[in-house]
């Protein structure tokens, strides 16, 4: 019986084409939500907002934090096993920032991200243990 993609987040890859596909979906929602605050960041070069909420997320400084995840998801694409645990660690950092700077608990798109990239790590893993054993 095939596992499913959820599963396989959930509770690991089972296969090499599961893997490879977990690390996929991983780089697509990283560079997505990577875009996605490049452009509010670039915004916030040239807006303010009264909202607290909007002007956190119209910050310059999340250039920066756009540089780390470019970084991170290119090495996750690369297949290394440090990217996805140091994009698990940002994410948690992440998490804990907001909550002390918003006192608001995290999203279900953000915990979604937590777990892919929890079972991204596990697919790396996974990946890199087949190749070896190919070798």
């Amino acid at each position: 019986m095939s596992q499913s993609f959820m599963e396989a987040v959930l509770k690991g890859p089972k296969d090499l084409d599961m893997a490879q596909k977990i690390v996929r979906v991983a780089v697509y929602v990283s560079l997505a939500v990577t875009l996605l605050t490049a452009i509010l960041a670039v915004i916030g070069l040239f807006q303010t907002s009264s909202d607290p909420t909007m002007q956190y997320l119209l910050d310059p400084w999340a250039l920066l934090d756009v540089a780390l995840m470019l970084l991170f998801t290119f090495f996750l694409y690369k297949r290394k096993l440090w990217a996805p645990i140091a994009l698990v660690c940002h994410q948690v950092l992440s998490f804990v920032i907001v909550y002390i700077d918003l006192s608001q608990l995290p999203g279900a798109l953000g915990i979604f991200k937590l777990l892919l990239f929890i079972a991204a790590i596990r697919a790396v893993y996974l990946i890199k243990t087949e190749s070896q054993h190919a070798a």
